[in-house]
């Protein structure tokens, strides 16, 4: 999934851990446990003002790309745009 960016391009928005405040404590959402491995974790603080006119409908589909990609983090959709970091 793709979120609009402001500006120039998308922004690939992904997370697993909290999104709109639901913690998934090491599992998915489905209750799948989330393997962890020895590669190196990559950590992306990340912001865009953009213009979502229904931020809520945008949570499930994004959690589904967050956990095909065993993502994990914070983000934060408002009206106003997107904030978050994620590991």
């Amino acid at each position: 999934m793709t979120i609009p960016k402001a500006g120039s391009g998308p922004i690939r928005a992904i997370s697993k851990g909290n999104i709109g405040g639901v913690r998934h404590g090491g599992k998915a959402a489905n209750g799948a446990p989330v393997s962890m491995t020895d590669d190196p974790i990559r950590i992306a603080a990340l912001y865009q003002f953009a213009r979502f006119d229904d931020p809520r409908a945008l949570r499930a589909p994004l959690l589904a790309v967050c956990e095909a990609n065993a993502v994990r983090g914070t983000l934060l959709l408002a009206k106003e745009g997107i904030n978050g970091t994620i590991a």
